[in-house]
């Protein structure tokens, strides 16, 4: 009988160790579907620009455009891809990118890293102020009256330097800082290292998935500069490549027109055809710090 009871409950310790696998199994099912079924809904827009780019006007217009190309051709791009002024407009966004970028970066780590020691002065008056400006953003006259007064209307630089930092990176890499552990710093002091020292080989060798993760946060954000750039500046010459994608939407004259070796305009193609080159870069980008981006955000939002 004891031997028996001993089968029972062993058996039973079993059958209760495999019921949380079993649960933990159906989880990873369910919700790996999930992501598949949001992933592909998020793509089949996409999908349907760049088979829009690549189809005919007729096609598009007839509604037979979904996923895939209808009456391939490439007269979009050769019509775009010999736009001066596109590409013009296009470096405006790569120069605005990189400079935005470093200039963010830069004045980020600058400020994450005092505010996440707890020694320093109305520390906690700052950190009110960030969280003030990340709820409620900041007015958009008093900050067009303070870019006109510091004379930065119809200059590039007012897209990089008004908004060189943004209250929720700073966040994430004050927290990712107060992660690092103390040792190091009180070590690195004692040999004489003075902050900058600290804040460069320690602070910054340390969070290298952060800054990353914060350095494409700011990329997206300065490549997507439209709203501001509508606000400031004038001069077409200086214009961003997404406010050149938007006033693509508004000209209706050149429907139907005919261009020496390219053919018919196909006013919807090349709509389509802008909205790729646009967004073509910044998926390139991605992947190569994708690797950092969940690390990133994870350890910059969780405390020790």
């Amino acid at each position: 009988m004891k031997a028996k009871t001993g089968v029972l409950k062993t058996s039973g310790r079993h059958s209760r160790n495999r019921l949380p696998d079993q649960r933990t199994g159906l989880f990873e099912i369910v919700n790996g579907t999930l992501l598949v079924l949001t992933g592909i809904l998020m793509l089949i827009p996409f999908l349907h620009v760049l088979a829009g780019s690549l189809s005919s006007e007729f096609a598009i217009v007839s509604g037979k455009v979904t996923i895939f190309p209808v009456d391939f051709n490439l007269n979009s791009y050769r019509y775009i891809l010999s736009d001066l002024s596109l590409w013009r407009s296009f470096m405006v966004t790569v120069y605005i990118t990189v400079t935005g970028v470093l200039f963010a970066m830069i004045c980020t780590i600058l400020m994450a890293y005092p505010l996440s020691k707890p020694r320093l002065r109305a520390r906690g008056g700052v950190l009110l102020a960030v969280l003030f400006v990340m709820i409620f953003g900041t007015p958009i006259i008093p900050f067009f009256l303070a870019v006109r007064g510091t004379g930065l209307l119809d200059n590039v630089h007012s897209l990089v330097i008004p908004s060189a930092i943004n209250a929720f990176n700073l966040l994430v890499l004050k927290s990712f800082f107060e992660n690092v552990p103390m040792e190091l710093e009180e070590s690195a002091k004692m040999d004489g290292a003075n902050d900058f020292h600290i804040l460069l080989r320690i602070f910054l060798s340390l969070s290298k998935p952060a800054l990353a993760t914060i350095a494409l946060f700011y990329a997206v954000e300065k490549w997507n500069s439209y709203y501001h750039a509508l606000l400031f500046i004038s001069d077409h010459s200086l214009w961003p490549l997404q406010v050149k994608v938007r006033m693509l939407f508004t000209i209706e004259e050149q429907a139907g027109a005919f261009v020496e070796g390219i053919g018919y305009l196909n006013r919807d193609g090349i709509r389509y055809a802008t909205i790729v080159f646009a967004m073509v870069p910044i998926l390139f980008v991605y992947p190569f710090l994708q690797k950092h981006f969940t690390k990133g955000v994870m350890l910059g939002s969780i405390k020790e």
